[in-house]
Parts: C-alpha cells; sequence; structure tokens
C-alpha cells in the first residue's frame, strides 16, 4: 500500500484527499439543506426538525472515513519512504509509529461523540447539563493541546524523511523546513512534495535495475 501512495502521481492525491472528501461533504451538507426546505415546505408548522436532522450524526463518520487517504499519505511518508533512504540514514520510526495513532484515536473518539451528542439533542429526553458540558470541553482542550504536539512531530519527522531520502544525507531542520510547512497546507503542498517524492521513489528503481 505505501509503495502505491509514493507512486502516485500529486493529481491523485489531491483527488483522494482532498478533492473527493471535499465533494462528498458538500454533497451531503447540500441534501441537508435541501431536506430541510422540503420538510418546512410540506409539512408547515406541523415540521419536526429532529427527522430531518437525525443524519446529521452520520457526518462525522462520513468525514472519518474520507480522511483514511490522507492519514495513509502521512505514514507513506514517515514510515513506507524509508525503503529509499541509505542504510545508514535511516531514521527511527519508533515514536513516529506511536504518535502517529493518538491524533487518528482522538478523532476517532471525537466524531464518535459527537454523533452521540447530536441524535440525543434530538430526543426527547435531552437535558442539558451545563457542569458537564463544561467538564469535556476543558478535557476536549487539554487533549487537542497533545494532539496538536504530535501533530507538529508527525509532520516535522515526515519532512524530515522526505527530504533524507531526496539529498542521501543527514539533514538539518533548515533544510526541510519548506517541506515541513507545505505538509500542513496539503491541498497545496501535495503538488510539490509528490513530485519530489516520485522522482525519489524513480531514481531508486533505476539505480537498483541498472544493478
Amino acid at each position: 500500500m505505501t509503495n502505491l501512495i509514493l507512486r502516485a502521481k500529486h493529481w491523485q492525491l489531491f483527488l483522494l484527499t482532498f478533492a473527493i472528501p471535499m465533494f462528498t461533504y458538500m454533497m451531503v451538507m447540500g441534501y441537508m439543506v435541501s431536506s430541510f426546505i422540503e420538510a418546512i415546505e410540506s409539512s408547515g408548522s406541523s415540521f419536526d426538525p429532529r427527522e430531518t436532522f437525525r443524519f446529521v450524526k452520520l457526518i462525522p463518520i462520513i468525514l472519518m472515513i474520507l480522511m483514511t487517504a490522507l492519514w495513509l499519505w502521512y505514514w507513506s511518508l514517515g514510515v513506507g519512504i524509508q525503503k529509499y533512504i541509505p542504510e545508514e540514514l535511516k531514521l527511527n520510526t519508533g515514536l513516529f509509529k506511536t504518535l502517529y495513532f493518538i491524533p487518528i484515536i482522538f478523532m476517532v473518539a471525537s466524531m464518535v461523540f459527537m454523533s452521540i451528542m447530536i441524535d440525543r439533542m434530538f430526543a426527547d429526553t435531552f437535558d442539558f447539563d451545563p457542569e458537564s458540558f463544561s467538564y469535556f470541553f476543558w478535557l476536549f482542550m487539554a487533549l487537542q493541546f497533545i494532539v496538536m504536539g504530535c501533530m507538529i512531530y508527525l509532520l516535522y519527522f515526515a519532512a524530515k524523511s522526505v527530504k533524507t531520502a531526496q539529498l542521501k544525507k543527514k539533514v538539518k531542520f533548515g533544510e526541510f523546513v519548506g517541506e515541513f510547512f507545505l505538509l500542513w497546507i496539503y491541498p497545496i503542498g501535495v503538488w510539490i512534495i509528490q513530485p519530489e517524492v516520485n522522482k525519489v521513489v524513480d531514481d531508486y528503481t533505476m539505480e537498483n535495475f541498472d544493478a
């Protein structure tokens, strides 16, 4: 799987990691709005918004599934590309592999929680508890900082791996700072980083073919 992603063209990754997820999200939101308007026009005063918005709880789950391609790309840049780095320059992926799953677990838990909360909000027995909400809010914010720290390291490591594979030498942060920030803005960064990755893979293939 990682080799397939590393060999993919930038436009293919752009479609998988951004265009298709965004299009799907817009389609779901458009359907929700049109259903809402249609329900109001057909039901009039008897309109019950709970019937229309019950499927909103599925949106976080849909987004979670659609983000799979993006996270596979991150894994390929951090772990898969090690194959194309000389043995003496390979990076230790232990910490990367550990921290990689923390944001994923957090996102899955957050989206499942949001889905449950949305479902309960439209239930007849929903009882809002400000104290419990405040507790979960501050817990969420604390976990958010931890996840942000994990993400910074993951993108740092992925950028360093790409540049190490490209230059075939130990690199300092100043040499891959561009890749680091491009990974933050991946809809744009994928158009620049992936061609570099493709060249690394192609050069490696040619070297081994000649040998």
